[in-house]
């Protein structure tokens, strides 16, 4: 007859996990990182091409154009979603790109969230 082998588990936002093995957690945690940084490249060409935009920055710039193309795979399908609004002066207000952060965010909150969620598997006790 063969034991059952000893499990050990951790409460994990209130619920019973097994303890993952140290590799995965290893992997995990390298994976948790790259996608961090990757989000974090996102937010930041978003915000940039924002406050360019949101003060009239020069769309013949060599920056601006820079900005402009590493942000259009990330920005256009949110174009046209909302009306822009014009500022006083040359300045634009895009809403738009505002909703493409937030979802952005909760993109990257949900695919950290199923990572935690392969990482330590439910159990029962």
């Amino acid at each position: 007859m063969e034991r059952a082998r000893e499990q050990e588990v951790v409460v994990v936002d209130g619920e019973v996990a097994e303890v993952p093995s140290p590799r995965r957690e290893r992997i995990t945690a390298r994976a948790a990182q790259i996608l961090n940084f990757v989000f974090g490249v996102f937010y930041a060409l978003i915000a940039i091409r924002w406050l360019l935009d949101l003060i009239g920055a020069n769309r013949g710039a060599g920056f601006y154009r820079f900005i402009y193309a590493l942000s259009v795979p990330l920005l256009g399908p949110f174009e046209g979603l909302v009306r822009a609004v014009r500022l006083d002066g040359s300045g634009v207000l895009y809403l738009s790109y505002l909703i493409a952060l937030v979802f952005y965010m909760l993109l990257h909150m949900g695919i950290y969230q199923l990572m935690r969620l392969i990482v330590y598997r439910r159990v029962t006790v």
